[in-house]
């Protein structure tokens, strides 16, 4: 499998600002079925490429830089469930390979069928929680019932910490339902980061 990736970008006028607008990068690995671990796949190297891209424009116009996100939010995190409830999320989520460890928690991504099964394994109550000033875990939920091809970046704080939860941060959608995002954010975000999978293209949209 290879990773192609595209970068361009602009300098705003005098201002030395720099808008990345468009990043786009290939998952290069044959045509078929997307399943969530290849998009997890894809995603990581999205990331790992982006941050790489950052700190490098970074060195080279100190001061200067400034992503273009699909969004900006601020928000708090609700309650947290009761000790151990993420223990059974974290092992269906770590033997199917779509979450991985980072620092101290984990990351990954699901697909619509399995953040309904998630949903079900919740503690009461814990569909109106929300990450940021993201729709809920509800709303989510109801749309990856909607939308069975769409697919949720998650991130599971386990129970060593206090905080134990687990949220959706993200939102990646197939390229021709980019009105998903609309529908689901009250047009907030009408269009996303692309990733290409299989030789299909996805839009994604987080919160952080």
């Amino acid at each position: 499998m290879g990773v192609v990736y595209v970068l361009v970008f602009w300098l705003w006028g005098s201002s030395g600002k720099i808008y990345i607008f468009e990043c786009v990068y290939l998952v290069c690995s044959g045509m078929g079925g997307v399943s969530s671990k290849d998009v997890f796949k894809a995603v990581r190297s999205w990331e790992n490429s982006w941050y790489r891209h950052r700190k490098l424009l970074e060195r080279m116009f100190p001061g200067a830089f400034m992503i273009a996100e699909p969004m900006f939010v601020s928000g708090s995190y609700g309650g947290f469930g009761p000790k151990g409830f993420t223990d059974p999320i974290v092992k269906m989520l770590a033997s199917r390979g779509v979450i991985e460890p980072f620092y101290d928690i984990y990351i990954g991504v699901v697909s619509a069928g399995e953040l309904v099964e998630i949903s079900g394994m919740l503690p009461e109550g814990w569909l109106r929680e929300r990450h940021e000033d993201s729709p809920t875990f509800g709303e989510f939920v109801e749309t990856a019932r909607r939308h069975g091809d769409t697919f949720y970046t998650v991130f599971i704080v386990p129970k060593r910490r206090p905080d134990e939860r687990v949220e959706v941060d993200g939102i990646i959608v197939p390229a021709e339902k980019e009105y998903v995002l609309g529908e689901l954010t009250n047009g907030a975000v009408k269009t996303g980061e692309k990733i290409v999978v299989k030789g299909r293209q996805f839009l994604m949209a987080w919160w952080d």
